[in-house]
């Protein structure tokens, strides 16, 4: 990829950096909710339980909107994208946003319990099914899905880093506006 300076152009040579960019231009905005409302997939409805074994339903935050996380302690890029979720929870929940950690873990819950509280997540941590993440098409993690007050997802987001958080702030604060 040349940038030429000063300009704010780019020419892409070979094949490897060219498919690189699409591929990137895709996951940070192939679902970016530029579509109209009606385009939009209605976010798949599940019930998983809390760290305290409470069951908790993606319907119980109708009329909000949900950020839902999917992601495990292992997962590097997981556990770096943990304080911006819990700096948009702390900012944003007043105003409607709700925040969903699914963690896709296998094995002792009491170690996840652990673990959210050492890293201080503000946010509900669910304990995430193999039919719930088959049925977000989640894959690799962390993935992210952005859902609107309707329901219905407007973003899904697959990795963490600055750009992505960016760009999430923008949808949320464009998602919060919307009645």
């Amino acid at each position: 990829m040349i940038f030429l300076r000063g300009t704010g152009q780019y020419r892409i040579t070979g094949w490897i950096p060219a498919a690189s960019f699409i591929y990137l231009a895709i996951v940070l905005f192939g679902c970016s909710g530029n579509g109209s409302k009606e385009d939009q997939v209605r976010a798949p409805a599940f019930t998983l339980k809390d760290l305290s074994g409470q069951e908790v339903s993606l319907s119980d935050f109708r009329g909000k909107v949900v950020l839902l996380d999917f992601w495990a302690t292992w997962c590097v890029p997981c556990r770096a994208s943990i304080p911006h979720l819990n700096m948009l929870y702390k900012t944003y929940r007043e105003r409607g946003l709700e925040i969903l950690g699914i963690n896709l873990d296998q094995g002792d819950d009491g170690s996840l319990l652990t673990f959210t509280r050492s890293m201080k997540m503000a946010y509900p941590v669910l304990v995430g099914t193999p039919d719930v993440t088959r049925s977000y098409g989640v894959s690799p993690i962390p993935a992210s899905f952005l859902i609107d007050r309707e329901g219905k997802i407007r973003l899904k987001v697959v990795g963490f880093n600055e750009a992505i958080q960016e760009k999430m702030v923008l949808e949320i604060e464009d998602l919060l506006k919307e009645e």
